[in-house]
């Protein structure tokens, strides 16, 4: 018990931010949000969500109420700091999932970019009161090595919780350190609409959900629209995409639609006619994708038959689209995906190794269309 109560004093002065010396910078002052990853950024406004209010009433509760969570977004900025701490706040402080770590679904993730353009991880080395705290969350990164050619600073990435909704958000550096944020950026982005595994179940935190992933190695934006157990086709989220001028659209909603499709008509009335829909406004191609379906051994009953059977639909659907002449579309298998039983973290959502997978089966198809991974 002693040494438990070191530990716990040693974290807490580790995690202490001097007040007097430390200049915070929040994301919400400019004249239009430092928020990176969504569209209609300016309507949004001074709120961490992913639709508009205009879509409040139009999509169902549970999607609108998802659309709340923060997942895929991030925040650009440029500092010459040593250490760097950002302090936020959530809805739910005590949120559980049973098969998520609460440092991704309310926790951040730091990436810096050196001046080749590389991207490095920051490790957070536990200073942080995601699972304590009562109030104020608080990350703590310190001793950020800068090397000489740095003195005039690095550009960083924040990643934002992927199954909370964030409410606060301000980064702090020393008062004598350059600090600005950067806006959105200039090119288009890939829009990408799915399930709980687009919306980032179950990596271990946010920079390792498959969206963000694509995001650091393609260097191109990303818009995730994953609404995790509500991805199900609906005409409004056709509707509220068919907005937004991309680079490219991800469709993968099977996980979620399989469930629904019954006689197969979720599936086959509301897919081929939000295709459409996303067409008739953008010749941008679009990716569509099966479901995984786990690989289990042979001690573990099949239980993925339904999903087999509404791939099986999608791509009969993807097959008629391109007989009727529609160009610039591409399909995703599930076998492309690659994942065996390791790759789970429950047998229905990826683990980090599964959504290094996922990520990497989406690259080879927008490599096809000009959307590569850096080098």
């Amino acid at each position: 018990m002693k040494k438990m109560m070191m530990l716990v004093v040693a974290l807490v002065l580790t995690m202490t931010v001097n007040a007097e010396n430390t200049k915070w910078y929040n994301p919400m002052d400019g004249a239009e949000p430092y928020i990176c990853g969504r569209a209609w950024n300016s309507e949004i406004g001074k709120t961490f969500s992913r639709l508009p209010e205009r879509f409040h009433g139009k999509v169902t509760n549970a999607v609108w109420s998802l659309s709340r969570n923060s997942a895929g977004l991030y925040v650009r900025f440029n500092t010459n700091a040593k250490r760097i701490a950002v302090r936020y706040s959530v809805d739910n402080k005590y949120a559980t999932h049973p098969n998520m770590a609460p440092l991704n679904h309310s926790g951040l993730d730091l990436y810096v970019i050196d001046h080749n353009g590389k991207e490095h991880g920051i490790h957070n080395q536990m200073n942080h009161n995601v699972c304590s705290a009562k109030d104020t969350l608080l990350y703590v990164y310190e001793d950020v090595i800068i090397p000489e050619s740095g003195t005039h600073g690095f550009d960083y990435l924040l990643f934002l919780p992927t199954y909370n909704t964030t409410t606060y958000l301000s980064v702090g550096v020393d008062e004598n350190c350059t600090f600005s944020f950067y806006g959105q950026e200039k090119e288009k982005p890939v829009v990408c609409y799915g399930s709980s595994i687009c919306q980032g179940a179950s990596a271990s935190r946010p920079g390792l959900i498959w969206t963000n992933i694509l995001k650091r190695e393609t260097a191109y934006p990303y818009i995730n629209l994953g609404f995790s157990g509500n991805a199900l086709m609906e005409p409004e989220i056709f509707d509220a995409m068919s907005e937004i001028d991309a680079r490219a659209f991800i469709i993968d909603c099977i996980p979620n639609s399989f469930r629904f499709e019954g006689d197969g008509k979720t599936i086959e009335e509301r897919f081929p006619a939000g295709i459409r829909k996303l067409r008739a406004k953008s010749n941008a191609p679009i990716i569509i994708a099966e479901s995984i379906v786990a690989k289990d051994d042979e001690f573990v009953s099949k239980k993925d038959s339904r999903k087999v059977r509404a791939n099986a639909i999608l791509k009969g659907i993807f097959k008629q689209l391109k007989a009727e002449g529609m160009k610039n579309i591409y399909y995703i298998t599930a076998e492309d995906f690659g994942l065996t039983r390791e790759d789970y973290i429950e047998g229905t959502h990826p683990n980090d190794l599964g959504m290094v997978l996922y990520a990497k089966a989406y690259e080879k198809v927008l490599a096809k269309i000009g959307i590569k991974t850096r080098k």
